[in-house]
């Protein structure tokens, strides 16, 4: 009896649906706590979205409109369901959830768009390296590599568009291939291509610089430039349509869209200025990279980058297109180590066809073993940082947890208390919250009988000579309690690296010489947290 072979790609969907289950066990990570500041922008322009009849997300900054987009529509869904059900009053109810302090089902449903998706980025990793090795277990090995990746596999339970930016990118570079191999402008492929394009662009707008590729495949295609150069005027018409299909308002709204661009390409930031070209894109290598992957890593994915970007034609594209995007980054103003996320399964990708390439030949039988074994070892250092991060989430072992529970357990009722972003984020404390004012010195938080008080006011982001209101302002208030997170720690790194800030961290250096910390949580999870008291 015959048995019928099975279709590589169910290995590759069984590990992508297994990886699903291990980002969705994370995704209740840190509530009822809103750890991650950047969630919460994402969160308020979809719950614009969603409450006003023209479906307008009032905020373009990243730009992010296709996450926002699709978590808006999950907003409507399970508002529509929840109503249906009796479980909400009204649609209106669940628009509220967030303001009242009870918004934990709002994170939920973001940051299962983004396990759905990274999941669907560990599949496109085995169909991508499949289609250039043909190789069954390596393609699989390369799919666990990305999966497992320190960087990946934190940011598939925060609700944010990286993971939705990084599959159209890698969805894109494969129709470049595709394209290539059959030497044909196909006018379906073009159009997926398009659509693929556009959802990366308006994900994250670094993707731009997918148009180096896309133009090198057209380039390669054609039968001359004139040929090539109508076929890219009527692929960048379509990149219009979809564009506007995928985010009207960044055509509609171009006053706002401007403003949020210029601010969210400032020219500082603390602890993520950029040191120059060059700094920057040896720190990718350096950190992101040499963190996720190690040395060997790092060297195999060289070794394997360069390789398909001088014998494949063909496969040229990805290390094309990851050479152009990092240089791009590291030409702008900030650096992020998140920036590299849709860059780390190509990364992966290089690393597994250095390997490929190893276990073909045919005259160094040593060399495939040796190629394999540091596969391995790559392997198990991010398995092993990848199993701390999910063993910390799953138990909330973070510092704000405790922080929280000392301050509502011993801190006296009724004084007035000084709290700096990023600390955690109180329900009903019994106290008075103030934050940083650079008008007033501090001004006290209103506070609902429902809400967390999360602080959004920086205490170093006034102007330099703004110190004695600030002192003047505490005396006045009886500041008797501060409460801070890391941002003095962060303020003084930056200084000695020859940062923007130096002015900055006057307002630190006189909190902590007027108080003294009585209560430092540093061991567990995430940010430490700092509470001083009056000396």
């Amino acid at each position: 009896m015959l048995v019928k072979k099975r279709s590589p790609i169910v290995y590759a969907v069984f590990l992508s649906l297994l990886f699903l289950i291990i980002y969705s066990s994370m995704i209740p990570w840190g509530l009822p706590f809103y750890l991650d500041p950047d969630e919460h922008i994402f969160i308020r322009a979809s719950l614009e979205m969603f409450s006003q009849p023209y479906f307008h997300p009032q905020w373009f900054g990243a730009p992010g409109s296709t996450f926002i987009t699709i978590q808006a529509i999950g907003f409507g869904l399970v508002a529509f369901l929840g109503t249906l059900l009796g479980v909400f009053s009204s649609p209106q109810e669940f628009s509220q959830l967030y303001w009242t302090g009870n918004g934990d089902l709002l994170f939920i449903i973001g940051r299962s768009i983004s396990s759905v998706f990274t999941s669907l980025v560990v599949l496109y990793t085995f169909v991508l390296f499949y289609n250039i090795s043909k190789h069954k277990l390596l393609s699989l090995f390369g799919a666990f590599l990305t999966a497992i990746t320190h960087l990946i596999f934190y940011y598939s339970a925060v609700g944010r568009m990286d993971p939705i930016q990084t599959l159209s990118v890698m969805v894109s570079l494969h129709l470049c291939i595709l394209m290539i191999q059959k030497r044909q402008i196909n006018a379906t492929q073009s159009t997926l291509l398009a659509l693929a394009f556009s959802v990366s662009v308006f994900s994250k707008y670094p993707s731009v610089i997918l148009v180096v590729p896309i133009v090198y495949t057209y380039c390669v295609i054609a039968a001359d430039l004139v040929s090539a150069a109508r076929a890219l005027f009527r692929w960048g018409m379509l990149v219009l349509l979809f564009s506007f299909m995928i985010s009207p308002y960044f055509f509609l709204d171009f006053t706002g869209v401007w403003d949020d661009v210029t601010k969210e390409a400032r020219t500082e930031h603390l602890s993520s200025t950029s040191f120059g070209f060059f700094s920057s894109f040896a720190k990718y290598f350096t950190v992101p990279l040499y963190k996720n992957y190690t040395l060997v890593g790092v060297l195999l994915g060289i070794v394997g980058m360069l390789t398909m970007l001088f014998s494949k034609e063909r496969y040229a594209v990805i290390p094309l297109f990851f050479l152009t995007y990092l240089a791009f980054l590291s030409a702008l103003n900030l650096w992020w180590e998140r920036w590299i996320i849709p860059l780390l399964p190509l990364f992966s990708i290089f690393i597994l066809y250095t390997v490929y390439i190893a276990s073909k030949n045919k005259f160094s039988a040593p060399l495939k073993w040796i190629a394999l074994l540091l596969l391995f070892l790559i392997s198990s250092s991010s398995a092993v940082e990848s199993y701390k991060l999910y063993k910390d989430r799953v138990t909330n072992n973070f510092n704000v947890f405790s922080a929280e529970s000392w301050i509502m357990n011993n801190l006296a009722q009724n004084i007035n208390v000084l709290v700096d972003v990023y600390t955690p984020p109180l329900l009903n404390p019994r106290f008075n919250l103030y934050q940083r004012d650079c008008k007033l010195g501090v001004s006290k938080i209103e506070i609902t009988s429902s809400s967390r008080v999360i602080p959004d006011k920086k205490i170093f982001e006034c102007m330099e000579d703004s110190l004695k209101s600030f002192v003047v302002s505490l005396k006045e208030h009886d500041i008797s309690v501060v409460i801070l997170s890391d941002l003095h720690l962060r303020l003084k790194r930056d200084i000695e690296n020859g940062g923007p800030h130096i002015d900055a961290a006057e307002e630190y250096d006189w909190l902590f010489n007027n108080f003294n910390v009585i209560k430092a949580f540093e061991e567990g999870n995430g940010r430490p947290v700092y509470i001083l008291k009056r000396s």
